[in-house]
């Protein structure tokens, strides 16, 4: 008798986490042999924009296995029409193994939703279940909980594997595969052919793009609950850009792009800076998150081929900086103070915008200044400058 694992998912792409999973569950447990299958529709969820069709994600998983002999690509789910039902998936290897028992491999946001998957009590029957739990995250009470339920109410034959995965979400690979800087995510070979066949728009010629485009591509790179917010900036700069008389598209092109990398974490935004060849400070170094500017700039200018002087305001939305450009100082505070904003002061702020650009943004900076000092964080010295200059070449108490 055989022991065969099981590894499904969208493998959006496949990437080195899920083949380190899968090698150490295949140490772990003395599996002959582990299927990575691919689904052609996932039931709990839907591809974003850009995927690749199922043969080129199978593809990518053959090319990620390719010299372990223990992984193997599969594509029964690919061959079936509609959504990928794990129960359909376990019978077929049934009936193709008969003798073998079958391992259901998986994480633990699957497993703490497994009683809710279609026919979650016949899945348990033809497999044993493993979860895959990553120790520094998960809360060991919790999926012992559910291992408990399961058990009980479904007659599971449950294991909880402590791991030490390695960290990657496939959301935040598939931005650096367009930002061009997935090395350390993804096996050669694969990385090679999401270049060569363009996956995720890698490797394209993205410049030109009219403001429809444009808006279109940078809000997929954004996370959902961060749209509003850059929708917001970009038609309170052009408002600010009609009324002071800017360029309204370098505005509106400006506001969709100005956050253009804020999804990514810190290390993926120290990345970046080495990719593009951005110098960083000391400080800049220790504090990555505060580099989505410099990032952001060197995106719109490298990839998008954005202006000089829209690049430039997004390379000062966040900190500002002293003798700021008309539009440098529109951006700042288009995205200090769009319609979704909520914080103290903000409606004065909002009193004066139309009235007086520089009298807001010296209350911008002011108050933001206040905020940092209040709650013990560093300054940095370019807002310093940028409310100090306003101050002194306006007069402003």
């Amino acid at each position: 008798m055989g022991k065969i694992g099981v590894y499904g998912g969208s493998f959006n792409p496949i990437h080195l986490g899920h083949i380190h999973a899968a090698r150490e569950m295949a140490d772990r447990l003395c599996l002959d042999q582990v299927f990575m299958i691919p689904a052609a529709q996932p039931p709990h969820k839907t591809l974003p924009a850009y995927s690749p069709t199922g043969g080129q994600r199978l593809e990518m998983v053959r090319l990620a296995v390719q010299g372990d002999p223990r992984l193997k690509e599969c594509d029964l789910e690919l061959q079936r029409e509609g959504k990928s039902y794990t129960v359909q998936t376990l019978h077929q290897l049934k009936e193709l193994y008969p003798d073998d028992e079958l391992y259901l491999l998986m994480g633990t946001d699957m497993f703490m939703g497994l009683d809710h998957w279609y026919q979650s009590d016949e899945i348990c029957r033809l497999a044993r279940i493993v979860c895959i739990s990553r120790e520094e995250k998960d809360k060991k009470a919790d999926l012992e909980k559910k291992a408990a339920y399961l058990r009980n109410n479904l007659k599971a034959d449950v294991s909880i594997l402590p791991s030490k995965p390695v960290e990657m979400n496939s959301t935040t690979i598939r931005r650096m595969i367009f930002f061009g800087c997935a090395d350390d995510y993804l096996a050669e070979d694969v990385y090679s052919y999401i270049r060569q066949n363009h996956l995720y728009g890698a490797d394209l010629d993205w410049t030109g793009l009219s403001f429809e485009r444009l808006s279109a591509r940078s809000l997929d790179l954004h996370k959902q609950e961060r749209v509003a917010h850059v929708i917001g900036v970009s038609e309170t700069a052009a408002k600010l850009a009609e009324r002071y008389g800017a360029r309204i598209d370098h505005a509106m092109r400006a506001g969709i792009l100005h956050d253009v990398t804020k999804a990514l974490d810190g290390p993926e935004q120290l990345c970046l800076c080495r990719h593009f060849g951005i110098q960083l400070t000391p400080f800049e170094a220790t504090h990555p998150k505060l580099l989505h500017s410099k990032t952001g700039a060197a995106v719109a200018e490298r990839i998008f081929g954005e202006q000089p002087e829209t690049c430039e305001a997004i390379f000062w939305h966040t900190t500002g900086c002293a003798d700021m450009t008309l539009l440098d100082k529109i951006l700042y505070i288009a995205d200090y103070a769009e319609p979704n904003r909520c914080f103290d002061g903000v409606e004065y702020i909002r009193e004066v915008l139309y009235q007086d650009l520089d009298l807001a943004l010296f209350r911008g900076f002011g108050m933001s200044l206040e905020e940092l000092e209040r709650e013990g964080k560093p300054l940095d010295r370019h807002s310093i400058e940028a409310y100090d200059f306003i101050k002194k070449e306006r007069g402003f108490a």
